[in-house]
């Protein structure tokens, strides 16, 4: 990935378990560009992996995540600044099934 890629914004998923994450990415590439990455650092709690989701419509996304049956949150990380920070900015946490 470029890194004029790596500053973009997007959106990330996190999980509590690295099963829930893998899963979640396999049905999720059928409808979305995907990728399975490091919890970016902005965002501490997680299982170690999220989500991260490219070129995506955030209503359908959230319409998709809202689908999903495992506790789980989802974010927009903003474009780095100048600082190379992102800020996160929770759209949707469910912590119970």
């Amino acid at each position: 990935m470029s890194e004029a890629r790596l500053r973009e914004a997007f959106f990330a998923m996190v999980f509590s378990c690295t099963t829930d994450t893998i899963e979640t990415e396999k049905a999720m590439r059928k409808n979305f560009k995907t990728m399975i990455i490091p919890t970016p650092r902005e965002i501490s709690k997680s299982c170690g992996f999220a989500i991260r989701f490219a070129d995506v419509e955030e209503e359908k996304l959230i319409a998709a995540v809202k689908c999903v049956e495992v506790p789980h949150a989802l974010y927009f990380l903003s474009s780095k600044d100048k600082w190379g920070t992102r800020t996160a900015s929770l759209i949707e946490e469910v912590s119970e099934c």
